[in-house]
């Protein structure tokens, strides 16, 4: 049967020994060295966080204004083709072609040439060939 005491001896505190001694000044340079790449690590880390921050702003600023020019010139555009599709189409040659396809349209529509154009284009010929060909793919 074992009893549970408290010790009998006294600790014995032991010397640091001459592995310790001799380590404990590279260890030392160690961690020097180790805070100093850690301190340029975060310098560089800085400026780098700094250089694109700048360069994001810089490419935000740069897309923002090509946006506005670029709505700029759209408009400016627009606004310049339409003016010249409006001057083109109220030309004097333009109203004659337009008054001769409205005076042809009128006589092939009043004439017998209508049931040829009823023929042509007619739109129930896309009805009835969708529904051939539907009928088609359905029954193989």
């Amino acid at each position: 049967m074992a009893i549970i005491a408290g010790p009998t001896k006294e600790p014995v505190v032991l010397a640091p020994t001459d592995l310790v001694s001799v380590l404990a000044p590279a260890v030392r340079a160690a961690s020097q060295c180790q805070q100093m790449l850690g301190a340029w690590y975060l310098q560089i880390f800085l400026r780098a966080f700094a250089l694109l921050r700048h360069a994001l702003w810089f490419t935000h600023a740069f897309t923002i204004r090509s946006l506005v020019l670029s709505k700029s010139a759209l408009l400016n555009t627009a606004a310049v083709a339409t003016r010249v599709g409006w001057l083109a189409w109220d030309c004097k040659t333009m109203r004659r072609f337009k008054k001769k396809l409205e005076f042809e349209l009128f006589t092939i529509m009043l004439s017998t040439g209508n049931q040829v154009c009823v023929l042509v284009f007619w739109p129930g010929w896309w009805l009835i060939v969708l529904a051939m060909l539907t009928s088609w793919l359905l029954v193989g």
